[in-house]
This record gives structure tokens, C-alpha cells and sequence, in this order.
């Protein structure tokens, strides 16, 4: 379960600028909505009874955002690995980064992001670029929440030839890359994305930090460690 601690606080619109979000204040009250009617027995029912989420709803009905949010660059994802022969009792700790800058550098992570508990695998799975941690507050509970850009499948099967799946960047109706808010608990780890090449021809002084936005499609990198084999699938 990954956990957060703040760093500084912002306001929603100057966050919104340095998130280079301009529909942040939406995204977090969209947020909010499926937050607060997740576990509410009068939520939003459609026809056949199913729950309505913040994305079939008209923005008026989602709760407003007051005050200031709480701003973090790095999150501790706790998880236990069965499979891996290193750590202590099969529990390991990692840090997933939004960091702007990192050594000198932006840095940030990719990480699994649970969609579904009842599939196994990539197929309970999607992956997502963590480009904000922050923590929301909302009658009095707080929200501890991450900006993500998503990533979709190209194929719902994994590749003959290197047996990882491929993805690439999943983009909306005007080219953008579709980003929305995920509570932290839906992080289940923090992931490597190997850029598929092809007959691509890379200049010598190509600096690695832009890696996630010069490729179009990524290898989800199942050999990084045992946890990751075992889980990625």
C-alpha cells in the first residue's frame, strides 16, 4: 500500500499551472465524486443498476473543491512478494517519484495501477505516468490521490517474440493523452517501461529523461525482478 508525505501546499489553480494541468480543479472533483459515492448505498445507479462514475455525470454534481491541496514528490509503495529471495519475509518497500526535478533532472515513474481485483494479471491491470502525488480534503477525510497520464494495451496479448506486453500512450478525441486522478491505493507498484525501438536511429546525445515521451510504444518490462515476472502476465 503506498503512503505519501507532504511537501508544501498549493492552491487548486496554481497547482494547476505547475502541474501543467489546466482541467486539474475538474479532474479532482471528478475525483471526489467516485470517491465519496464508492461506498454510499444511495449512489448513482444506471438502468441495470450498476454504479454511475464521475465520467457519466455532468460536473455540477461533483463536489467542489475548497482550500489548499497538499503537494508530494514521492510516495513508499509496500508490498509482499512471495516469489522474490531477497528482503525479509518476502516484504519489500520502493519509492515511486513526481519529481520535476530530480538530480537535475524530471523524473516520472510508471507504476501498476489495479482496475479490476477479480483478473489476474495484466488483465486486472493498467499502466500509468505518476505526474503528481497530492492528498485532497474533503468534509473533513483526507484523499490521498496521484495525477495520471494512462497508458493503454495495443494487444490483449502478450508478444510472441519477448513474451511482454506492448503499450502505448491512450489518447482522447483530440490527440491529447488521457490523464484523470486514482486514489493512492489503486497503485499496486511502481514499473519498468522498455522503449520498442524498431528501426529507430538514436543520436548519441539523446539524454534518457525523455525516454516516455520521444517513443510511441513501450515493452512492459517483466524481467526487471522476480515480483515483477510473477505478477506481470
Amino acid at each position: 500500500m503506498p503512503a505519501i508525505w507532504p511537501v508544501y501546499m498549493r492552491d487548486v489553480d496554481t497547482l494547476a499551472t505547475e502541474y501543467k494541468q489546466p482541467n486539474l480543479r475538474e479532474l479532482i472533483r471528478r475525483f471526489l465524486f467516485d470517491q465519496v459515492h464508492a461506498f454510499d448505498p444511495d449512489q448513482y445507479l444506471d438502468d441495470n443498476g450498476e454504479p454511475i462514475d464521475s465520467s457519466s455525470v455532468d460536473l455540477s454534481e461533483c463536489p467542489q473543491v475548497y482550500g489548499n491541496i497538499a503537494v508530494h514528490r514521492v510516495a513508499h509503495a509496500t508490498f509482499y512478494a512471495p516469489t522474490e529471495l531477497a528482503g525479509s519475509a518476502g516484504m519489500h518497500r520502493e519509492l515511486i517519484r513526481a519529481n520535476p526535478s530530480w538530480r537535475g533532472h524530471p523524473r516520472f515513474d510508471t507504476v501498476l495501477i489495479n482496475t479490476d481485483a477479480d483478473e489476474p494479471g495484466m488483465r486486472g491491470m493498467m499502466v500509468g505516468r505518476v505526474m503528481g502525488l497530492m492528498a485532497v480534503q474533503h468534509d473533513g477525510t483526507r484523499y490521498p490521490c496521484a495525477l495520471i497520464d494512462w497508458f493503454e494495451k495495443v494487444s490483449e496479448v502478450p508478444s510472441d517474440v519477448t513474451g511482454m506486453y506492448e503499450i502505448q500512450p491512450e489518447l482522447d478525441e483530440y490527440g491529447q493523452q488521457v490523464t484523470s486522478i486514482v486514489h493512492i491505493d489503486a497503485i499496486f507498484r511502481a514499473v519498468n517501461l522498455s522503449p520498442v525501438f524498431r528501426d529507430t536511429t538514436m543520436p548519441i546525445d539523446f539524454l534518457y529523461s525523455y525516454s516516455l515521451d520521444a517513443f510511441e510504444t513501450f515493452y512492459v518490462n517483466k524481467y526487471g525482478d522476480y515480483h515483477s515476472h510473477h505478477c506481470i502476465y
